[in-house]
């Protein structure tokens, strides 16, 4: 049964992950890809969901709500990777990395999430630059919060100072 730590400790490492990756994905942005494309997939799902309704959405609440799935999809991934390492005492390098490589499996493949919802472009039409950052921040995002999560579980472990 998980424990409220567990949980706790996953959503906030989930979150410092969202946060490493955002700045990556941005730094990778203005130095890895031409003007014409972006990293930007969240505020482009949360336009296509709009679009699909009939609607248009200012950019503003794009981005707005585009931040918040960033940072609820960033904890809910968060909370079953301290799930898995609790079973599993995973190395967080190791553990990191399986993570990333999971969420650009179902993310950025003809097949994945972001392809379907035609908020990217599949792998054929993508440049090779948009696939190495696409790559790239998913695997930061995975590493980072696993680096965050052992943090975390290794602070609850120490006894407390008095």
């Amino acid at each position: 049964m998980p424990t409220l730590s567990t949980v706790l400790r996953g959503s906030t490492a989930g979150m410092v992950g969202s946060l490493v990756q955002a700045a990556v994905g941005a730094t990778e942005n203005a130095l890895i890809l031409p003007s014409h494309e972006d990293a930007n997939i969240a505020p482009r799902l949360m336009d296509r969901l709009a679009r699909d309704l009939g609607k248009e959405m200012p950019i503003e609440l794009e981005w707005i709500l585009g931040t918040l799935f960033h940072f609820g999809y960033g904890a809910a991934w968060g909370i079953l990777y301290s799930l898995v390492d609790e079973e599993f005492d995973l190395h967080p390098a190791i553990g990191g990395a399986a993570m990333g490589g999971i969420i650009y499996a179902i993310t950025f493949p003809r097949w994945g999430g972001a392809v379907q919802t035609q908020v990217e472009r599949p792998p054929e039409a993508r440049t090779g630059r948009m696939t190495l950052v696409a790559a790239s921040v998913a695997l930061t995002f995975g590493v980072a919060t696993a680096y965050a999560a052992h943090a975390l579980r290794l602070r609850l472990r120490r006894p407390p100072r008095g």
